[in-house]
């Protein structure tokens, strides 16, 4: 039984799967999720790469194969949480998708997609996602790489990483009013209102609102300089041709 690479990951992803529903590797449940009750192909085809092994008549994973199923797994339910929290991907709906782009995504946009989101620990489902070394590194700074907004103290100045919102009306007034990714955020008030400044506009948000929008808080001069004042720079060189521009 000769497998291409996505045929590996979906049959992995089934190994993790029924490991983490039943405490162990459970070889007859493991064959019903692949549908492969009456043969034990998907079992050899695994042990034939190394990725897994029977020890003292259990099934198991390899390092190997416990390494690269988690992989699958990571980018499965963090593909997962983009599609509902962000995308606004309805829950009927998400799952399939997951399921593609989980074979799309390499090791350096997963990491990208995981910070956007805050480095979540679960899915839609409360099922635990894998950490990956983002998330470790992530786990000794003070703040979170991305935060609710509502979460910001007075004074603190961050950059918008994203809003999520189902209401299409929201984004609207929203984005009119300037809030796009990348603008930066420096919140005035927390009550009786949530006041933020977008440039030199003061916004009074509602808490519904507030609650949808996430933030990357800007703590060092080196991020301000580049997310703020740096970028003014930066355009000016662009039109005097300093970075090979006209």
């Amino acid at each position: 039984m000769e497998l291409r690479e996505r045929q590996i990951e979906e049959l992995l992803e089934k190994a993790w799967l029924s490991w983490e529903d039943n405490g162990v590797l459970a070889e007859e449940d493991f064959l019903r999720r692949c549908n492969a009750e009456e043969t034990p192909e998907p079992i050899k085809a695994l042990e034939n790469l190394g990725l897994l092994k029977k020890s003292e008549g259990q099934l198991k994973f390899t390092a190997e194969g416990r390494r690269r199923a988690e992989l699958v797994i990571r980018r499965h339910r963090l593909a997962e949480r983009l599609l509902r929290d962000v995308l606004q991907v309805h829950s009927q709906s998400f799952e399939p998708s997951a399921c593609e782009f989980e074979h799309c995504l390499d090791s350096e946009v997963t990491q990208s997609v995981c910070t956007l989101l805050g480095h979540p620990t679960t899915c839609p489902h409360g099922k635990p996602i894998p950490p990956g070394p983002c998330c470790k590194a992530a786990a000794k700074d003070v703040q979170p790489v991305v935060m609710s907004l509502r979460d910001l103290p007075v004074g603190q100045e961050a950059r918008l990483a994203y809003i999520s919102s189902a209401s299409h009306k929201h984004l609207d007034q929203l984005t009119s009013a300037g809030l796009l990714p990348g603008v930066n955020i420096h919140v005035h008030q927390r009550s009786p209102a949530f006041v933020i400044n977008v440039g030199q506009s003061s916004l009074a948000l509602d808490e519904q609102i507030v609650s949808g929008i996430y933030v990357r808080p800007l703590g060092t001069f080196q991020e301000r300089e580049y997310y703020g004042r740096g970028r003014g720079a930066r355009q000016r060189r662009r039109r005097r041709g300093l970075f090979g521009t006209a």
